[in-house]
Order: structure tokens, then sequence, then C-alpha cells
């Protein structure tokens, strides 16, 4: 679990399908993420499965992000491992009501810390839609830098961005 002072993330339960799937179906939400389009209810149930599976292999997965100050999921995200990766991703999707508040550096900044100091990743990485400006400001504002440009696994125009661990000298 990773708390701030105004988001609780926690890993992704199958009772969470509801309010994840509000989001996950939401055109607005995803036109980022993935292939681009809105998640059947299929896709949301296959999400949390495979969060969870993430959270067995790698002690890490995507997580529920939660609005400390009335216990609503208003998100998703943490550390990921893409295929067209090595190195684990972190991500970040929000509701649009809590867009344009500065929780995407919250949480970013706080899952970085834990993938660095707690679980002593040597990298972190994160992939871009090219017109994801938003999130690539966020990035950059946390230290992560361009990397390099590719294909995701929808074969989609991606920008590659990594960081390495800055306190693996300590």
């Amino acid at each position: 679990m990773i708390e701030t002072e105004r988001l609780i993330a926690r890993p992704l339960v199958d009772e969470d399908f509801a309010a994840l799937h509000g989001l996950t179906s939401d055109p607005a939400v995803m036109r980022f993420v993935g292939d681009l389009r809105p998640y059947t209810a299929a896709q949301t149930r296959e999400f949390i499965a495979e969060a969870q599976a993430s959270y067995a292999e790698h002690g890490f997965g995507a997580w529920a992000i939660l609005d400390k100050a009335t216990g609503e999921l208003c998100g998703f995200g943490g550390l990921e491992m893409l295929p067209e990766r090595k190195i684990p991703e972190v991500a970040y999707i929000f509701a649009p009501a809590y867009w344009g508040r500065g929780l995407a550096t919250e949480f970013a900044a706080a899952v970085l810390e834990y993938g660095f100091r707690t679980l002593r990743l040597p990298e972190i990485g994160a992939s871009f839609d090219p017109d994801n400006h938003p999130s690539m400001r966020v990035a950059s504002k946390l230290g992560l830098s361009f990397s390099y440009e590719g294909v995701d696994e929808f074969n989609l125009p991606t920008i590659y961005y990594a960081m390495p661990n800055p306190f693996l000298g300590e």
C-alpha cells in the first residue's frame, strides 16, 4: 500500500470491478491507454486478474487509487511490466473529475519512491502516446527522461522514458 497526502493506493481486488469499470469504460479516460479504446467488462475483469498475477510474480502491479478524503476509487496505476519493455513502468490514470489537481504527480512520485527505495529496482520507465503531453510533463518533472521512440504491443507509436535508481548507492 502507498499513502500520500491525498491518496491511498492498494492492490486491486475483485470488489473494485464496478468502480474500476466506470473508469476503464470511459473513452476520455482510456484515450491514451492500451489500444486507445474503452475496455469491455471482460477486459476490466482481465485487467484486475493480471494485476493480481503481477503482485504474485513481481511483487508489484496496478493498484486501485483512492481519494483519501472520500475513499472513492479515483484512478488506477502503479508499477507494471509491459510486454515490450524489460523494466517496470510507472503508470497513472485518473477519473476526469480528478484531472488538473496535481494528483498524477503526487501519485507517481510515491510510486517511484516505493519502486526505488523499497523494491530497490535498478530502473523504472514510462511509456506514452505521443499526444499525451500532460503525462510526459509529469514524468519529466519527476526525473524521468526521454529514452526512445518505438511502437507498443498494439503497434501504436509510443514514446519511452526511463530513470535509473538514484538511491542504489545509499
